[in-house]
């Protein structure tokens, strides 16, 4: 991914990562040696054995960029000053959810280096405390991925529970409740028809107000990319007072 835009500097002096993580992660070379991890000692200063939180901030933050973009969290922050009620639901063909739940988790706790209160920053919270809606990606329910077949919605499927993709390919529902059985899917919920993924999508969004969900990539690039069979998106066209806004790098096409 190119990051472009550069965190504030107040953000960038707390964090004091070195010049040489950044040329590090510029290179695509290893932030840190494995096998020097695996013999650290937690009291060591000069070869401290790094949490997977500290790790997951040197991946994210190390080169003194923004991963998620400071308008979408504006955009957060301007609806919450305009008490407006609103759901986020993260789409994505690619393999970074988990990295933008970890960060939309931080933004939303207000631990994010941006948005912690701390050397100039705001303090931002969509906890749940002081009055303030609860967008944490917290919940297993919240985590979903697709599976399509054609372009033909009623030959789609969702599964939520879990965003972590099945490394095989998945061309029958035969297939599918075959990997669903394996221990790691057993709390996974399967909808088959469009009604039941449009509602349980629906009822997340309103007991959750957010949901990150991994699209079908395969079946996308299988089909030249085409828009017949990119995300799916649900509407009801007899609910009036829903405003859905589908931010997509390909939405003109």
């Amino acid at each position: 991914m190119l990051k472009a835009l550069n965190l504030p500097k107040g953000a960038k002096e707390e964090l004091n990562y070195p010049q040489e993580l950044v040329e590090k992660i510029q290179k695509g070379e290893p932030l840190w040696d494995d096998e020097e991890q695996e013999h650290a000692d937690p009291d060591d200063p000069d070869h401290k054995k790094l949490t997977e939180e500290e790790k997951l901030m040197m991946e994210m933050f190390g080169e003194g960029k923004f991963h998620l973009i400071p308008s979408f969290f504006r955009t957060l922050i301007y609806l919450k000053k305009q008490k407006r009620e609103f759901s986020v639901c993260f789409r994505t063909f690619g393999k970074d959810l988990q990295k933008v739940a970890w960060e939309f988790n931080r933004f939303c706790s207000g631990t994010h280096p941006c948005y912690s209160g701390r050397n100039g920053t705001p303090l931002i919270r969509f906890d749940g405390s002081k009055n303030a809606k609860d967008l944490r990606l917290r919940d297993p329910s919240q985590r979903a991925f697709f599976v399509r077949a054609s372009s033909d919605a009623k030959d789609a499927r969702l599964v939520q529970g879990t965003y972590d993709r099945p490394a095989c390919e998945l061309e029958d529902d035969e297939q599918l409740r075959e990997v669903l059985e394996e221990e790691k899917y057993e709390d996974c919920t399967l909808q088959k028809e469009p009604i039941q993924q449009y509602l349980g999508i629906l009822d997340t969004l309103k007991k959750f107000s957010s949901m990150a969900i991994s699209d079908d990539y395969e079946n996308w690039k299988a089909n030249d990319n085409h828009r017949e069979v990119a995300k799916l998106l649900f509407i009801d066209q007899g609910e009036y007072n829903t405003q859905h806004i589908f931010f997509d790098d390909c939405a003109d096409e």
